[in-house]
């Protein structure tokens, strides 16, 4: 009687070398490895059907996505907006800088000279 390896429908685990398990799954044509490596099987497999679950459910993000700041994206999605009248394009510049960047940065930038980063109180 043969025994049959069973394979796993979804991702991929594999030992490395320092005897840690890798974890890696292929999602919207990239492959996507877990933030960190497990000490157990187990513990790899485990992960791999919560992203799973997580995928099916929509609930999945994208772990790239989620290190593009605020102000990274909105100053890019200025940028590539070819429909916007220059007026336009200033209006939102001033609008980001004058109240959405500085409630972001509270907390974070020190000597702020504007009045809801110094209260840190938000509108």
């Amino acid at each position: 009687m043969t025994t049959s390896v069973r394979r796993r429908h979804f991702g991929s685990v594999r030992k490395r070398a320092s005897g840690r398990w890798q974890a890696t799954y292929w999602h919207d044509g990239r492959l996507h490895n877990a933030p960190s490596t497990f000490g157990a099987k187990t513990d790899a497999l485990a992960w791999l059907s919560a992203i799973e679950t997580n995928i099916r459910s929509g609930s999945w993000v994208d772990p790239i996505a989620g290190k593009v700041t605020v102000k990274d994206f909105t100053v890019r999605w200025v940028a590539q907006r070819a429909d916007l009248r220059p007026t336009t394009r200033a209006k939102y510049q001033r609008l980001l800088d004058g109240h959405v960047f500085p409630v972001l940065a509270i907390g974070r930038s020190p000597g702020s000279h504007h009045p809801r980063c110094a209260t840190g109180t938000t509108p």
